[in-house]
């Protein structure tokens, strides 16, 4: 088994579009993976997510919308 391919971070699912305000969306990376949230505001390409343990801001790379 060769160890050196799990270095590298795998693959982030497609996002189909970016959120809009108001979608429920998962986080994909960093502390908060797994979680999911609202989008409650967008500012120049960052979305703010709130969830039960508060509120983080994301690029829509590090978001899948929840359907």
């Amino acid at each position: 088994m060769n160890t050196a391919l799990s270095l590298y971070p795998r693959p982030r699912p497609f996002v189909d579009r970016d959120p809009a305000d108001g979608d429920d969306v998962r986080i994909l990376v960093g502390l908060h993976r797994g979680k999911r949230g609202e989008v409650v505001d967008i500012t120049g390409g960052v979305y703010t997510v709130r969830f039960a343990g508060g509120s983080v801001t994301y690029r829509a790379r590090d978001l899948e919308v929840v359907r």
